[in-house]
């Protein structure tokens, strides 16, 4: 069984597009990290606030997913005209680690990779 890491297609999602209904909704942002000369996609979804079913509130969270290194961008498109990239995932458990170091300087701990 091979090891190598396949590239993989990213669809595109509206930037700062509300997700969810409306008291539990949050927000995704994509970021470029540029790590080791090469470009890195990640996306940041967070949740200012949310109403919980007993109609409390909660702090504001925050998730990081690392989706990959970038080997094309938004060279195609789906049939309902979303931007398509292609990712490589990042399988290298030292640059994983190194990478969410990284991002821990501005994020909160909890990131994640494809």
């Amino acid at each position: 069984m091979s090891n190598k890491c396949t590239t993989q297609q990213y669809i595109h999602v509206s930037q700062r597009a509300k997700i969810g209904p409306p008291q539990r909704f949050y927000e995704t942002t994509e970021k470029i990290l540029d790590y080791k000369s090469k470009n890195i996609l990640f996306l940041v979804m967070s949740a200012d606030s949310l109403t919980f079913c007993d109609g409390h509130y909660g702090v504001g969270l925050e998730n990081v997913v690392v989706t990959g290194y970038i080997e094309s961008w938004q060279t195609k498109q789906d049939s309902e005209g979303s931007l398509i990239s292609e990712v490589t995932p990042i399988t290298n458990e030292q640059e994983r680690n190194e990478i969410k170091k990284i991002l821990q300087k501005d994020h909160l701990p909890n990131i994640r990779f494809w």
